[in-house]
Formats: C-alpha cells, sequence, structure tokens
C-alpha cells in the first residue's frame, strides 16, 4: 500500500487549509495528526514527479526526497526531534547525500543542516512570523530564508560535537524557554501570550553563537526570497489561533533549496512545477475523498492559475495534472447536474378552460360607464396658447464660443451643476475646433479671457469643498488658457518666443478619475512641454524689464504703430514743455513786476510816517 494512502477525510481537509489556504479557514489551533500524512504524500508526490524528468531535473528530486525524508526520519510521533536519530544520521553517509532539516518546535526555529565544501552549515531561520507582522501586511509578508547560518569545519564535527549538538536540538525542540515568549499584563500581572508566535533568539542567537564558540564561522550562503501567505484566525470559542502551519513552511524551503536552488538561476521553475504537480495529487485524493464541493472549486481554480503563472509548453507531468483538473471540473459539472435534478419540482397546475375563465374576467362598473358617457357630451374649451416654460438649462451651440453673460443671469441652484458640465462638455469636445477656426479673429483672446474669468468665479463657489471637481475645474481652465494662448500667437507671433510659465508639476496632483481627463491632460501638458521647448528668450513676458530682450522692447520695435504712437507722444509732450516753461517765464515776469510794485508802495508808506511826526524816526534823529 503506498504511503499516506490512510489518510482520513478530516486529516486531507487540514492538508488543504495549510496547502491551499482557502478562503474559509478554521477559527482554532487543528491538532497535529495530519502532519505525518502531509510528508507521506510529499513523498509519495516527488517519486511521481521524478518518473517524468531524467537527468539533472531527476537528481534535484531525489535530493528533494533525501531531504524530506531526512526530516520525516528525524520526527518523533510527537513532532519533536528524535535525538537518537539526528546523531545517528550527522555519524551516517546521509549527510552526503541530502541535507537535514529541523523543526525546533519549542523554539518556533526551522535548522537545515547541510554538508558543504567549508566544512557542515547549520542554517537557521524563524517559521511563523508574529501575528502583528500578519495583521499589518496588506497581502503577502516578504521574508528571506535562511536568515543566519554559522559553517562548522569538518575536524571538529566528531563524535563528541555530533552528541552535545543532537541532544542540544532536541532538548530545545522539546523545551520552551518563558523569556523567549511574549507577554501581556492581565488581572495586574504579566502571563504568558500563548496566542502569540515564540521568538527564535535561542536558535537564531544562542545555537550560532555556540557553534561559532566551537571553531565555527559566520558564512553567507544562497538566500531565498519567499512572499509568503499568512492568516492568524481566532474566535473566543477557542483557546489557540489557528495559523498557517510551519511544518508546510519548513518543507517548502527545504524543497525550494533542492529543486530551484538560490545559486541556479536555470533550474528557477521546477519548484513551482513541481507544487502544481504536489496540489494535483492533493486534489486528487478530495476526489477520492468525495470532499465538499467548494472545497474542490478552490482547488481546482488555485491549480489553473498557478500553471497560467507558469506558461509552461507540453512537458511530461501535465497530463497528470491535466488528468486531476478535468476529473475535478467533470465532478462538479455532475454534481450540479444531481443538485438540479434533485431540485426540480413538476408544477400541477390545471389547463387552461376558456369558457370557465373569460365570464370571471367580465365585470360591471356602473360610475365608470357614467364617467364615459360624460366624456361624449363633454363641450369643447376653448383653445389656449401653450407657453413652454423657460429651460433652466443653458443651450450652447457647436460652433459658438459661449459668452461670460451666461454665468451672469440668475440660475436655479438645481441646474447650477447641470450648467458647468455642460460648460465643461463644450470645452472638451467643441473648443478644439472652434479655436480653429477662430484664431485668426483679434476678438478671440479678449472673449477666452473673459470667459475663463466667469467660469472661475462660478464654478470654484459650485465646486468648493469637493477636490474632484476642483480638479476638472483646473483641466477645463487649462484648456481655455491653451486656446488663448494659440489665438495670441497667431496675432503676436512674437509670444512664441518666450515660456507660457505655467509649471507642469502640480498637474500631476489633479484628481482625474476618467480616461478622457487623463488624455486631456496629457495633451496639455504634451503642449507646454513644447512651448517651452520653442521658447528663445529665457526672460519672464509678464516680470523682467528694462533690457532690450524684454517682450515689451522688442514688440515695440516691431510695431510700426506703437512707434509713430510714441512720436506723437514726445511730439505732444514738447509741445506741452515749450507751453509750460512760456507759461514759466510770463508769470516769472509778472512775480518780478509785483514785486517791484510792492517795494515801491513800502517806501511811500515810511514817507507818510515820517511826515505825521513819527517817533522811532525822531528819536533816531536826536540819537544822531
Amino acid at each position: 500500500m503506498a504511503p499516506g494512502s490512510h489518510i482520513t477525510t478530516s486529516m486531507l481537509r487540514s492538508i488543504v487549509n495549510h496547502v491551499f489556504l482557502p478562503p474559509k479557514l478554521p477559527s482554532g489551533e487543528d491538532n497535529g495528526i495530519w502532519v505525518p500524512a502531509l510528508i507521506d504524500l510529499t513523498l509519495s508526490s516527488l517519486r511521481a514527479f521524478r518518473a517524468h524528468h531524467t537527468d539533472t531535473e531527476a537528481d534535484s528530486i531525489m535530493a528533494a526526497m533525501g531531504s524530506i525524508r531526512n526530516f520525516r526520519d528525524t520526527r518523533t510521533a510527537s513532532g519533536e526531534i528524535s535525538e537518537p536519530s539526528l546523531e545517528a544520521m550527522l555519524g551516517a553517509e546521509v549527510l552526503k547525500d541530502a541535507p537535514i532539516p529541523l523543526h525546533v518546535v519549542a523554539q518556533n526555529a526551522g535548522v537545515i543542516i547541510r554538508l558543504a565544501d567549508s566544512g557542515v552549515h547549520f542554517e537557521a531561520f524563524e517559521l511563523s512570523p508574529a501575528n502583528e507582522a500578519v495583521y499589518r501586511t496588506s497581502g503577502r509578508l516578504r521574508r528571506f530564508f535562511p536568515e543566519d547560518a554559522v559553517a562548522v569545519p569538518l575536524k571538529a564535527f566528531d563524535w563528541e560535537f555530533r552528541s552535545t549538538i543532537a541532544g542540544t536540538l532536541a532538548r530545545m525542540g522539546r523545551e520552551p524557554v518563558r523569556e523567549m515568549q511574549p507577554r501581556v499584563k492581565k488581572a495586574n500581572a504579566d502571563q504568558v501570550e500563548e496566542r502569540e508566535t515564540v521568538q527564535p533568539f535561542i536558535v537564531k542567537n544562542l545555537l550560532l553563537a555556540i557553534l561559532r564558540s566551537l571553531g565555527g564561522s559566520q558564512v553567507s550562503v544562497p538566500c531565498l526570497q519567499k512572499n509568503t501567505r499568512k492568516e492568524v484566525m481566532w474566535s473566543d470559542n477557542n483557546k489557540l489561533p489557528w495559523r498557517r502551519s510551519p511544518v508546510w513552511l519548513l518543507i517548502r524551503i527545504a524543497l525550494q533549496q533542492a529543486l530551484s536552488p538560490a545559486r541556479d538561476a536555470g533550474s528557477g521553475g521546477l519548484y513551482k512545477r513541481y507544487m502544481v504537480f504536489f496540489m494535483s495529487k492533493v486534489m486528487e485524493r478530495c476526489l477520492d475523498a468525495a470532499m465538499h464541493s467548494d472545497e474542490l472549486a478552490v482547488m481546482n481554480t488555485k491549480i489553473g492559475r498557478r500553471l497560467v503563472k507558469l506558461d509552461t509548453q507540453e512537458e511530461a507531468w501535465l497530463p497528470t495534472v491535466a488528468a486531476a483538473v478535468r476529473r475535478a471540473k467533470e465532478t462538479l459539472h455532475q454534481r450540479w447536474q444531481d443538485t438540479i435534478v434533485q431540485n426540480d419540482k413538476v408544477l400541477n397546475i390545471p389547463r387552461f378552460d376558456p369558457a370557465r375563465t373569460i365570464p370571471g374576467l367580465v365585470s360591471e362598473i356602473p360610475p365608470l360607464d357614467d364617467y364615459l358617457h360624460s366624456t361624449m357630451t363633454r363641450a369643447a374649451r376653448i383653445a389656449t396658447t401653450f407657453v413652454p416654460p423657460s429651460p433652466g438649462i443653458w443651450s450652447l451651440g457647436e460652433d459658438t464660443l459661449p459668452s461670460r453673460s451666461i454665468f451672469r443671469t440668475e440660475q436655479s441652484a438645481a441646474y447650477a451643476l447641470y450648467n458647468i458640465a455642460s460648460f465643461e462638455h463644450w470645452v472638451e469636445v467643441h473648443l478644439a475646433s472652434w479655436i480653429a477656426d477662430n484664431e485668426a479673429c483679434t476678438s478671440s483672446s479678449a472673449n477666452l479671457c473673459d470667459i475663463i474669468e466667469a467660469y472661475h468665479d462660478y464654478a470654484s463657489a459650485a465646486y468648493q469643498g469637493c477636490p474632484n471637481a476642483l480638479s476638472r475645474m483646473f483641466l477645463t481652465i487649462l484648456e481655455l488658457w491653451i486656446a488663448c494662448d494659440k489665438a495670441s500667437i497667431v496675432s503676436c507671433p512674437l509670444i512664441a518666443h518666450y515660456e507660457p510659465e505655467i509649471p507642469i508639476e502640480p498637474l500631476s496632483s489633479l484628481l482625474l478619475g476618467q480616461d478622457g481627463d487623463m488624455k486631456r491632460l496629457f495633451a496639455a501638458e504634451k503642449y507646454l512641454s513644447e512651448r517651452k521647448r520653442g521658447a528663445t528668450c529665457p526672460r519672464s513676458i509678464l516680470f523682467d524689464h528694462g533690457k532690450a530682450d524684454d517682450f515689451g522692447v522688442r514688440y515695440f520695435a516691431s510695431s510700426p504703430h506703437h512707434q509713430i504712437l510714441l512720436q506723437h507722444i514726445e511730439e505732444d509732450a514738447q509741445t506741452a514743455r515749450v507751453a509750460k516753461l512760456g507759461e514759466f517765464r510770463r508769470l516769472q515776469a509778472e512775480y518780478n513786476r509785483l514785486m517791484v510794485d510792492a517795494g515801491r508802495l513800502l517806501l511811500r508808506s515810511g514817507i507818510r510816517h515820517l511826515e505825521k511826526g513819527d517817533t522811532w524816526a525822531a528819536r533816531r534823529r536826536e540819537v544822531s
């Protein structure tokens, strides 16, 4: 009888939960009685998989079989490390054929012992991650195996060393270390949190430190990166949570190291091909056990998804997988047909009899008869002229630029967003054709400027507090500005020599939810980039002045109208200056004349005072 043939349905369901990770998982810890069945099923599928390969790939499969066999032989019935078996394997030729994977149960750690050129490698890593790492990770948890490795030289790998290491690993696997277990405070006391995983410090740090002290050295080994899918399911009815089996993770690491080692990129697909083959074998067992259709559908889907990712050609092992998938599909189809037949009910409906049915449909309603009769004798009403209500939604022509006056009219608040959307739709659909026909018109730029200002005032008030709508408003204004820029360049080609001075980087922050809006933004950014590349003058068209290459200076030099205007201004200024100078001289002469008259008046006033006998003048004569 083949190994693994005595697998019960409950054991098989546990294997499916840990291997396939279906959507519906247990909410509490399951027992580990299914682990030996998983190991035997892995070995039997490896033997079947090897039959489809030759040469190098077959040797890799044999190495994987040896590794899994060593893992099985070093386990006790309770899942701990068997010290006598491990010591015997370390001293035999087994290590030369395949590495020895070990599950240090009490320390939540895995150890792989392998023979290498530099000695015996001890590779250590954590198996079950902490609950917090699983909860906080969106998607798959990226992990690296092994995390650390120490090489022990062969000369130090004697009988005493092997015995000590076997005993140490066996003791670590069965005796938990209280200090390495997470703690929580309950009832004002620190207690061990049994629902959390154990920190593998004793194996990853202490064991490797002991090996280094006994002559070992730190080595760099090929590292596998695995995007692992982890689940932690727990409910109040269970003491411990359900988590994905660390044994299954250890088996996968051992298989991947043997089938697709990190140092051999050429065989990277052998491990993934085997996993598809193994999953098909598990599904065959589930079909034999008549498991539930939901579980079969999940397994069939996941196998199909892996096949799509592999994108394999015709290979010898594929018909086995195809047969399992086909069998699952046929089983599900047959079960569905049986369900339809079981639920198919015959309705005993009597045959339709017109003679019995039609009389029952005839009824007399006198009030309705009176009303219908009154409608025939009703007097005709005087026709009135119907005046339809004024629509509250704007009607915008395809070939006409909307006027800014539409934003000034009083509109119902119920139609505000619809009217804005109507204008934005016009810009999106008809603006390009309108500017192509009217860019040579001298009033196009001014009209576009007016409509931009009016639209901004109207839309910013309606879109307040809505980032998505404001982003669409900015996109619409940007397209209107580009149309205005095109019309301005046609009327004044000199503008094209200066940068548009609109930064492109902030446009990436717009929240545009439609593909068409993204394409419009891309076209606008492309236009701004081309305008910037085509600019030949580095100076600002708005803020720089006083240089020969300023826009105002160059525009004046190319505009005869403005040159004539300047000449007229200067002539008028010169005329005004001459007139002002003449006025100044006239007023100055008048001022001088008035000052002479004022002096004469003072002299006459002094003489009159003297004639009247001024006291001051008399005293002055007495003194003199």
